[in-house]
């Protein structure tokens, strides 16, 4: 799901007609998985929010009137499910090293092209994204949770074997990028968490508060 930060209270009568259509939309985008360009996969977003529950969008503190939240601060879900204490992702000695990420563009407009490149450059000084035939994986998670940010998270490592055979050399990461479609969404910003495991499991250090911009 997302962590939206726009104003809760403008757009959800919006998000309840989304609701509506938010089905076909997926029915339409689940065969898109394949962007044209060496290396990118097209995904969709995980939950498009609809504030009746899942990522919490208000905008101060107290009472929250969603079902369930990803709040980092003092936690006010009304489940006992609550991921307000952060995401527990751990880095690992000999992980890889994510160098940057970024959205391009950062700032987007549902009512022109509702898509963006999430890209990631990233390098591994053992060189062991691939062992024995097992990939590492692209995790992008919504910021400071464990909740997931794409509809298929993680993403196998496999998808750019072409562009990964060699990333020893940290001085010249290697970029990979994920294309994420976000229309039937709500306009506000939206940030990930990215995290890249090699062959062995072995996790990077977190990417933290990559943030996209969306318009109406």
């Amino acid at each position: 799901m997302f962590r939206l930060l726009g104003n809760r209270g403008l757009w959800f009568a919006a998000a309840l007609l989304t609701l509506l259509v938010v089905g076909a939309l997926i029915l339409s985008c689940a065969e898109d998985k394949v962007k044209l360009g060496s290396g990118d996969t097209g995904d969709l977003p995980a939950i498009i929010d609809d504030d009746t529950g899942g990522a919490d969008d208000d905008t101060t503190p107290g009472p929250d009137d969603d079902s369930g939240d990803d709040d980092t601060s003092a936690d006010d879900d009304t489940t006992p499910a609550d991921d307000d204490t952060g995401n527990t992702w751990q880095s690992d000695p000999g992980g890889p090293t994510i160098t940057d990420s970024n959205w391009s563009p950062d700032t987007i407009s549902l009512a022109g092209s509702p898509s963006s490149y999430l890209g990631v450059w990233l390098c591994d000084a053992e060189n062991d994204l691939l062992v024995d035939g097992t990939w590492g994986d692209l995790y992008v998670f919504v910021a400071g949770t464990n909740q997931d940010f794409l509809s298929n998270n993680p993403v196998n490592l496999s998808q750019w074997a072409s562009l990964l055979g060699d990333v020893s050399d940290c001085n010249n990461p290697v970029k990979i990028s994920i294309s994420v479609n976000f229309a039937g969404g709500a306009p506000g910003d939206y940030c990930a968490d990215i995290g890249v495991t090699d062959g062995n499991g072995n996790r990077s250090e977190l990417k933290t508060n990559v943030c996209i911009t969306i318009n109406p």
